[in-house]
């Protein structure tokens, strides 16, 4: 699996005009990857920052505990950050890896990528690091299984983010000159449905990390698979990692321990 993805690929800034602003892209550059150390702790704070160069477009990864008892959750904000005082002008990559789109599938009920296609997330089971990704099997799915699946809305990729100072929110270009403020955000979440007083499903994140579900053809999980369905399961104790790969070659890995 990782040999898709670039393993020496960085971040290249060009001056546009005077303090106008920089231009994130594709350059043959070394990657250089910070990592703060944490503690295990059940109410210990985990924030670690994944920047190339050391001083553009930062991936950021933060969770709120490095260890939780069975049932509870974790909640975890992965964020694409400008960190300058100026503009920042990001082009994604064309085509995006084959992998990262089955992680986004395996998110979110309709394939989201609500990190702008700057980066896709997958949550393994065990302790992952780069050196054993390829063999940490298949991604837990976050997504709850919907049948029959709902209509899904296809959202055109932008071909360029321009980000705001200091932050995550950025005007995305889509199919037009005009741009769309967007924040390069999301929770990192395990998704549930409910039954709408209209009759429609819908589904969303529960703001954490809690389970996974079960998504085998033979198991049935009803129209609205919520917590008390059969096809969901809380995460049973042991180590799990959160994996976050951007679209220019950074990586995060977060793990956390889910306690008897």
């Amino acid at each position: 699996m990782r040999g898709e993805v670039a393993a020496v690929v960085a971040i290249v800034a060009v001056l546009i005009g005077a303090g106008a602003g920089y231009l994130v892209g594709n350059a043959n550059e070394r990657t250089i990857t910070t990592t703060s150390v944490s503690t295990t702790s059940l109410v210990k704070t985990v924030t670690s920052t994944y920047f190339d160069l050391g001083a553009l477009l930062q991936l950021q990864v933060s969770l709120n505990a490095s260890a939780i008892r069975a049932g509870g959750d974790v909640s975890a904000v992965i964020a694409m950050v400008n960190p300058l005082d100026v503009n920042l002008t990001a082009i994604p990559p064309v085509n995006r890896s084959a992998i990262f789109e089955s992680w986004d599938w395996a998110d979110f009920v309709c394939g989201e990528n609500m990190l702008w296609d700057t980066a896709s997330f997958a949550l393994f089971t065990g302790r992952v690091t780069a050196a054993n990704l390829s063999s940490a099997g298949t991604p837990l799915t976050l997504a709850p299984p919907v049948y029959p699946p709902p209509p899904c809305v296809t959202f055109a990729s932008p071909s360029m983010l321009v980000f705001e100072p200091m932050g995550s929110e950025a005007w995305a270009y889509l199919s037009s000159e005009i741009g769309t403020l967007v924040d390069v955000s999301t929770h990192a979440s395990t998704g549930v449905c409910q039954t709408l007083s209209t009759g429609a499903t819908s589904c969303g994140g529960s703001g954490g990390l809690n389970g996974y579900w079960n998504v085998s053809a033979t198991v049935f999980c009803g129209n609205s698979p919520g917590i008390s369905s059969s096809c969901f399961h809380y995460f049973s104790p042991g180590w799990y990692t959160l994996v976050v790969e951007a679209a220019w070659g950074q990586s995060a890995f977060e793990s956390f321990q889910v306690t008897s």
